[in-house]
């Protein structure tokens, strides 16, 4: 390849006016395109940064001296990118303190009650989690240190975002099958032993889908980086395409996610509701009235209804004791579940909304790299709900069921 002394020409859509004056040698006219707009440049053409700002944006990079080109545009502010990729670290570290003691515990556990890890799937969503967030403070520090190495062109980063987003999907994967897991068992004596496999067999095979979709799109980006290394893909129209692949790959992987999210969210809701009316039914079956005050429906009752009912409630013999704990286990399990439903539905919304309007809005494709720093905060928020959730402080409560510590 010859070394290029200008812009190679590119579609009216991203480049609206180049100056005429290049050929001639004369000072040029600064870029000025879809992408946006260069006020000051030197004579070659190139923009002039001021202050914190930067070319090195993500996937389609401004700042072309690499293939002896112009610098076309400063679309990165610096101090607000390292902001959030800090905030990313900082929130995956205490994701690791927190997870390191939660995993001790859940290992515990297993061993305590005699589970496999095939069988007991927290441990094996800790270690998958904690990997992730480990792998999230490499990319991230790079992008803090390293700023002028970019995701989409440059193969260390590239390389480290894929392998987080492969473990990070992996252990959101297993966490949704766990809980769906969990839900079903619960009603095995409602739905039978068959049906309840069936169930798992089917949320196993949609979880794998997701994981297998993630990996297939989060390879796009590792693909462009490749390409770009390797001289087949440095043009700015190549660079382009590669771009807007990755950007859609992501709305759509977020939209199959959202829906997944809602189908699953509204039958394990389901599963849960037909659990404590059966539950119910054993207690006024074994009580032989129906005078019994039992807490209300999982999805009307707060969250502090099964503690309140279970103090004003009389004293009860011990067997009818162990009928009760099971319906206000089954309800605390229902809000939690709910609750943490609601939590990822709004991140896959939200992640989604800032994508679709990325992919949507010429003037933001260079400027993706606040998406990849926001999608970083997010999902080490994520991964911290998670660890929360398996947290001996939550797990150590009374239950009547160790199924229900799982959750």
């Amino acid at each position: 390849r010859g070394r290029r002394k200008q812009i190679e020409p590119c579609s009216a859509l991203l480049r609206v006016r180049m100056s005429s004056e290049f050929a001639s040698g004369e000072r040029a006219v600064c870029y000025s395109g879809g992408l946006g707009t260069c006020d000051e440049c030197d004579s070659q053409g190139s923009c002039i940064c001021s202050g914190f700002f930067s070319a090195n944006s993500d996937f389609i990079l401004m700042d072309r001296s690499r293939w002896d080109e112009q610098q076309l545009l400063c679309p990165i502010f610096i101090p607000l990118l390292s902001s959030l990729y800090a905030i990313a670290a900082i929130v995956a570290a205490e994701s690791i303190r927190r997870g390191a003691s939660s995993l001790k515990f859940q290992i515990e556990m297993a061993a305590r009650n005699k589970q496999s890890y095939c069988e007991y799937l927290p441990p094996a969503i800790l270690c998958l989690g904690l990997l992730a967030m480990a792998t999230s403070i490499a990319p991230a520090a790079v992008k803090i240190f390293v700023p002028n190495m970019v995701f989409g062109v440059d193969i260390l980063p590239s390389l480290l975002l894929f392998i987080k987003q492969i473990l990070f999907t992996s252990a959101s994967a297993v966490y949704a099958f766990h809980v769906v897991k969990i839900a079903l068992r619960n009603q095995e004596v409602v739905i039978g032993s068959q049906k309840r496999r069936e169930a798992e067999n089917r949320q196993f095979f949609a979880q794998c889908f997701k994981a297998v979709l993630y990996a297939g799109t989060s390879m796009i980006q590792l693909i462009a980086a490749a390409l770009g290394t390797s001289g087949y893909s440095a043009s700015f129209d190549q660079q382009v395409v590669l771009a807007l692949a990755v950007y859609i790959s992501e709305a759509a992987r977020l939209l199959i996610s959202a829906c997944l999210v809602i189908i699953d969210h509204r039958k394990l809701m389901r599963s849960f509701n037909a659990s404590v009316e059966s539950a119910k039914a054993a207690l006024r079956l074994a009580s032989g009235t129906s005078a019994i005050e039992i807490t209300g429906c999982a999805d009307e009752a707060p969250i502090s209804a099964p503690v309140n009912a279970a103090a004003q409630r009389p004293q009860l013999s011990t067997h009818m004791q162990i009928y009760q704990d099971e319906v206000d286990a089954l309800e605390r399990a229902a809000t939690s579940v709910k609750r943490t439903g609601r939590k990822l539905l709004a991140v896959a919304i939200s992640s989604l909304v800032m994508w679709f309007v990325i992919c949507v809005c010429p003037l933001l494709w260079n400027k993706a790299s606040y998406a990849m720093a926001l999608q970083c905060v997010i999902q080490s928020l994520t991964f911290l709900t998670i660890v929360q959730a398996f947290a001996p402080s939550v797990s150590s409560r009374p239950r009547r069921r160790e199924v229900v510590q799982e959750l």
